[in-house]
């Protein structure tokens, strides 16, 4: 398969909202003559005629937390964006690459543009702060979802690869449709696609786009596996699941690992406010506020304060779980934020 590394290198580059301008401009070029539903903020969605919706979400952290920017006179300065390929690796030399989810939406690109049988395509907005563009989408959409032919949502939102995630307890039916095609089950926390599946009932996944971590500086994006997850939609989309079958139980999957998966939210945010700290996953610098929730500022803000990005140098400021609990070695002042990642914590969101 082809990949149209200038497109790719075109979304990396811009913010959110030029994606769906982007996708706009695309469907007029070719001479699509469908109108998508948007907002032109929350989401865009163009119906198709496979009975398989595609999902990807246009903000990244870069764009939608300003974790980059650096206040100069009350305003935000961003840092460029200066990509580097080098052995099919992208990364971004001033940041954050934000493949997490561009990588997805050029996915959703390249089907849309797919002559006349092609999926369903929904990008969202405001992923990576809680979900809020999906649910404007619902909110105005939801029957119409119900109504569709649509038999499995389909999101590229994953790190690694062949790997996909749920966030619903689906039907074994959607798991071993999914595995034929060479995936794999891993453990996931959250992707948007959970809230389609609650209030639709439709099944939904969530696929490997090639990305490793996200959310930092040290973020990268493996081309050639990207080209294998587009390679295997191919095949789902030629052979789709044989019908829809209902999530009866639509609530979060008890089968990941991550605290978000836990029957009371309401005792994990008190735990991550105990537990939790914001490390710098740049410079190591710890950030330990009793004042501040980092968990419930970044899950429900539209933006997320001053204290939530490095004022050293302006690399994200990531809640932290610790995986077994607490030692005396993670509460020593001289063990720096890196030095922790390599041990026994992971972010919260994957």
């Amino acid at each position: 398969m082809y990949m149209n590394t200038r497109v790719l290198e075109h979304l990396l580059s811009i913010p959110a909202l030029s994606v769906l301008s982007f996708m706009d401009d695309e469907r007029k070029r070719v001479g699509i003559t469908d109108m998508p539903e948007t907002d032109h903020d929350n989401y865009w969605y163009l119906p198709g005629n496979i009975p398989v919706c595609l999902v990807a979400h246009v903000d990244t952290v870069r764009d939608e937390y300003k974790w980059r920017g650096k206040k100069k006179k009350g305003k935000y300065v961003f840092d460029p964006i200066d990509l580097v390929f080098e052995r099919g690796i992208y990364k971004n030399k001033s940041g954050i690459l934000g493949a997490d989810d561009r990588a997805g939406c050029y996915v959703l690109w390249y089907y849309m543009l797919q002559g006349e049988n092609k999926p369903h395509v929904l990008f969202t907005n405001h992923e990576e702060s809680g979900g809020q563009g999906v649910k404007a989408f619902l909110r105005e959409y939801d029957n119409m979802l119900k109504m569709s032919d649509i038999r499995l949502f389909i999101e590229i939102d994953r790190r690694g690869v062949s790997e996909y995630v749920t966030y619903n307890t689906i039907p074994n039916e959607v798991h071993k449709y999914v595995k034929s095609f060479g995936f794999h089950e891993g453990m996931g926390s959250f992707s948007d696609i959970m809230y389609l599946t609650q209030d639709t009932g439709i099944p939904s996944v969530n696929l490997s786009a090639g990305y490793y971590n996200e959310h930092s500086s040290r973020e990268m994006l493996c081309v050639d596996e990207l080209r294998l997850t587009v390679e295997r939609i191919d095949l789902m989309l030629s052979d789709p699941i044989d019908q829809r079958y209902p999530v009866v139980e639509r609530s979060r999957s008890m089968s990941s690992s991550s605290y978000w998966d836990n029957d009371s939210w309401d005792e994990q945010v008190g735990y991550m406010t105990t537990l939790g700290r914001l490390v710098c996953m740049k410079c190591g610098e710890k950030i330990t506020d009793e004042d501040t929730d980092p968990v419930y500022d970044i899950l429900y803000e539209d933006e997320v304060y001053d204290s939530d990005y490095c004022e050293e140098c302006g690399d994200p400021l990531l809640p932290l779980t610790f995986e077994g609990g607490l030692t005396d070695d993670d509460d020593k002042e001289e063990t720096s934020g890196i030095e922790l990642l390599t041990k026994r914590i992971h972010p919260v969101a994957v």
